[in-house]
């Protein structure tokens, strides 16, 4: 069965290059994916055609010229954005992230010997099928990652391939072939040339893929390099009774035990990585790390912002990392409090965060049961609507307004309210709150 099926709009480029004459295929991660079954995120075509004489092809479409530099356009075509590249031959890379000049080639095999990885290194078009001069389909059936031509070449070449090593590895599943892995290991610091927001993408897909854990301890140093801030938890010994597992294996041993989302995986990464800083040993030879949580917090602050983390999603992880030693109590006013303060989703995620840091610690002390009664008291929050926000309070500002309050003292009393309601000393209904608001604002305006 043919695993190729590009999209119309691809079919239709890759049919009018042809018929202009020159040779067009798709190339790189779709044809990668197609083979693997995987559905290609995007489709890039690499060509014979020079840019200008791609221009030509689809003049009259909407075309980007913003890689024109590297000899790519983009056409814009029913909605997908399709890159169109020269075949080519890159120049030196004096920087070690791009090449410093490019030359065009008639030869599709010198395009794809400039690539990265031999999965990556195959091209396909419907008329004269798979080009792998490489030996990328004999490498995705063996399961590995392998460079082409010489590894630690590719790695000179371009630091950001020592990460996307590792990120394809724990995406796939894939081993990296022994003499790939020892360049990945001997380049790892070379990481440090890689612009910050680069490394986002790759850090997340390396978190949240499924052989993330295995990747993780064995290229423990590359993730360190990617993040300068975690070195100090590789092989930091703990030397508690509670744990067996040093700092960075007890991290990564926590991320595989949360469900695959950058939120919960990145916050199981970064929630003791403040823990070195901490570190104390009493008289008996135990291990302490007294305001670890705090600590961790500022550095996963800092990194993530410092990677261009989506705030939204920033403070998310900081909230988890902050309070993920916190201990949640099994009863319900308490226990609403702390859904007034992150939000449903946002304890819901902390428990799950809580487990996984339980699971990675030393067996003996497994409080499964608790969190089992936590999240069913959890549920039971949210399933029956307790108030636990101002938007689910039965009044609102414009009921404290009408009772005369004005400025900062209408949130201020709505605050209060909500209070009452979450621990329980007030009902969630509308005329009992108002009178409730009615007598504050006596007090507040007649004092």
């Amino acid at each position: 069965m043919e695993p190729f099926s590009p999209p119309a709009p691809v079919l239709a480029a890759l049919q009018r290059l042809r018929q202009c004459g020159f040779e067009a295929w798709a190339v790189g991660g779709c044809v990668r994916d197609s083979l693997l079954g995987r559905p290609p995120h995007d489709w890039d075509i690499t060509t014979s055609a020079l840019p200008h004489q791609t221009m030509e092809v689809f003049a009259g479409h909407r075309l980007l010229q913003t890689g024109l530099h590297h000899g790519t356009v983009t056409l814009l075509l029913e909605e997908e954005a399709i890159e169109i590249t020269t075949y080519r031959v890159d120049g030196p890379y004096s920087d070690g992230r791009r090449p410093d000049s490019v030359t065009f080639t008639p030869n599709l095999e010198e395009d794809l010997a400039r690539r990265d990885f031999t999965v990556n290194a195959m091209a396909w078009n419907p008329w004269q099928g798979l080009r792998d001069p490489f030996g990328g389909q004999n490498d995705l059936s063996a399961r590995l990652i392998r460079c082409v031509g010489d590894a630690q070449t590719r790695f000179e070449e371009d630091a950001l391939r020592v990460a996307r090593a590792i990120r394809f590895a724990a995406q796939l599943g894939f081993a990296i072939h022994p003499a790939t892995a020892s360049a990945v290991h001997r380049c790892a610091p070379t990481i440090s040339r890689v612009a910050r927001e680069r490394i986002w993408p790759e850090l997340v897909g390396l978190c949240c893929g499924p052989s993330a854990v295995p990747v993780l301890l064995e290229y423990g140093d590359v993730a360190g390099a990617m993040l300068p801030q975690l070195q100090p938890m590789l092989g930091h010994p703990q030397h508690n009774i509670h744990h067996i597992h040093d700092v960075w294996q007890h991290s990564v041993y926590a991320l595989g035990h949360v469900e695959p989302h950058p939120r919960l995986r990145l916050a199981a990464l970064l929630h003791d990585c403040g823990k070195p800083a901490c570190f104390s040993m009493d008289e008996q030879g135990v291990g302490h790390f007294y305001g670890h949580g705090e600590h961790s917090h500022r550095i996963a602050a800092g990194l993530l912002k410092e990677l261009a983390c989506p705030a939204e999603l920033r403070h998310k992880i900081c909230d988890l990392v902050l309070f993920h030693d916190a201990m949640l109590p099994l009863e319900r006013p308490k226990l609403r409090r702390w859904v007034a303060k992150l939000g449903p989703q946002g304890v819901l995620d902390l428990v799950s965060l809580k487990r996984a840091d339980n699971a990675a610690q030393n067996p003996v002390y497994n409080y499964t049961e608790y969190y089992d009664d936590l999240e069913a008291l959890l549920r039971r929050i949210i399933d029956d609507g307790d108030c636990c926000t101002l938007a689910q309070l039965a009044i609102d500002g414009r009921d404290i307004l009408a009772l005369g309050v004005s400025g900062s003292g209408i949130g201020q009393m709505l605050e209060r309210i909500l209070a009452d309601v979450v621990d329980g000393r007030l009902p969630n209904h509308r005329e009992i709150l108002l009178r409730s608001a009615a007598r504050r604002a006596e007090k507040l305006l007649n004092p």
